[in-house]
């Protein structure tokens, strides 16, 4: 449900927490575009993935993957991802370059998943190595 549903969720889950109603660890982990800060109550946490800006998708979970991993897989099925070309546009009486931008099509996302899941090289995921250690810190403070 996007960063609306999981701001919805934490308020729940933050409530609960408060009535002592949460007995294992929640962490609900939110799309690097989110402007949710980290936040903890008991057992119940928020964190936000990474931030890559060299990388060419600037939203959702996709955004770990870099533009070498994503070219593979575009090459695999273009219709993975979609780009808009750079291009120029006046505004107030200013010429600006827009450049381009990637992102996955809405329709493809669970198809691109499972093509990564089965094709992809551990090196591919090397950027989801940032959030296994958010965990692993929340883990080990019990």
């Amino acid at each position: 449900g996007g960063s609306g549903g999981l701001r919805k969720l934490w308020t729940a889950l933050e409530k609960l927490s408060k009535a002592g109603a949460i007995r294992r660890m929640v962490v609900l982990l939110h799309d690097p575009e989110s402007n949710a800060g980290p936040k903890s109550h008991a057992k119940v946490h928020r964190r936000v993935m990474p931030q890559y800006p060299e990388h060419p998708i600037t939203k959702g979970i996709e955004h770990l993957f870099d533009r070498d991993t994503l070219k593979k897989a575009r090459k695999h099925k273009a219709a993975f991802i979609n780009i808009d070309e750079e291009r120029h546009r006046t505004v107030r009486g200013e010429r600006e370059t827009v450049p381009e931008e990637w992102s996955v099509d809405p329709d493809e996302k669970t198809n691109l998943c499972a093509w990564l899941c089965e094709n992809a090289s551990a090196d591919d995921f090397r950027h989801f190595g940032k959030i296994f250690t958010v965990l692993e810190e929340l883990l080990s403070r019990g």
